[in-house]
């Protein structure tokens, strides 16, 4: 709630500064009309309200700048919420699965053997000391799991804008970010891509307790909107610790815009994949 609060307020200071920006850009053209209207002045009066005009329209210029700087932070601010609002559903939807999971993977108590039982029962018995125990309710719980390959799919190549497409990008949604920067998110991406595939394609043999728990995590984030195509989230991006946070989410804006990346937003999780066109 304190972060919707805070892009209220931030909208409603751009909505301010882009009047009071209009409004001063009426009030240089009208300056200059009334220059015009005297043409008796004395040349020194008018070569000095040419150079109080001058400075006033820098000062606007500089106004013009400062609107844009505060728009990409109000994106930036709007992204971050939606995330939050996208792990929230996430982490709800992972606490209904293992409430779900639990009663399963939980073996059920054997009830107590009456006394007097024949011959026959202690024999039972006695063979099922001697045999492994019974693990199906667990393979059946799991079983959706040991699906993953055995290698690593092929993992399709995040394409890096040219400079050119980077001019076309609006200047709001790239803001300052540059295309070296760029090409290092774009590897970000590229690395985030290939570790998720390498995790999956491990035997569950040999998959650590943390590394069973982010395979899960990435179960759970499968939809049919996403399927057959291999995605990736902000989070998994920023695990590679390759670029800072606001600087991965001005270049996943520019190469959704560019179309080097395709976001697919369903059940509060935001995945990233590369167009099959791209791919």
């Amino acid at each position: 709630m304190a972060c919707l609060g805070i892009l209220g307020e931030a909208r409603r200071a751009n909505e301010a500064f882009n009047h009071l920006t209009l409004d001063l850009a009426q009030q240089v053209s009208e300056l200059q009309g009334l220059c015009l209207l005297r043409p008796g002045d004395d040349p020194k009066e008018r070569a000095r309200t040419a150079t109080a005009l001058d400075r006033l329209a820098a000062r606007l210029l500089d106004s013009e700048e400062e609107l844009i700087a505060l728009e990409a932070q109000v994106q930036r601010d709007l992204a971050f919420a939606d995330e939050a609002k996208a792990l929230t559903a996430s982490l709800r939807s992972h606490e209904r699965k293992a409430a779900q999971l639990c009663p399963k993977v939980i073996a059920p108590a054997s009830p107590p053997r009456p006394e007097g039982s024949g011959s026959r029962d202690d024999a039972s018995a006695a063979a099922t000391e001697d045999s492994p125990p019974d693990l199906s309710h667990l393979e059946e719980a799991g079983g959706a799991l040991d699906s993953a390959p055995t290698e690593a799919d092929h993992v399709p190549r995040v394409g890096c804008p040219t400079e050119a497409e980077l001019e076309l990008v609006p200047r709001y949604m790239r803001g300052r970010l540059a295309l070296a920067k760029l090409q290092a998110a774009v590897d970000a991406v590229q690395r985030a891509l290939e570790v998720k595939a390498t995790t999956l394609a491990l035997p569950r043999h040999k998959q650590s307790v943390a590394v069973r728990e982010k395979v899960l995590s990435w179960c759970g984030q499968e939809c049919d909107e996403a399927a057959g195509d291999q995605f990736v989230t902000i989070e998994d991006i920023a695990e590679q610790k390759e670029v800072d946070m606001n600087t991965l989410k001005s270049a996943l804006q520019v190469l959704r815009f560019t179309n080097h990346l395709r976001l697919i937003n369903s059940g509060g999780v935001a995945r990233y994949c590369v167009p099959s066109e791209a791919a």
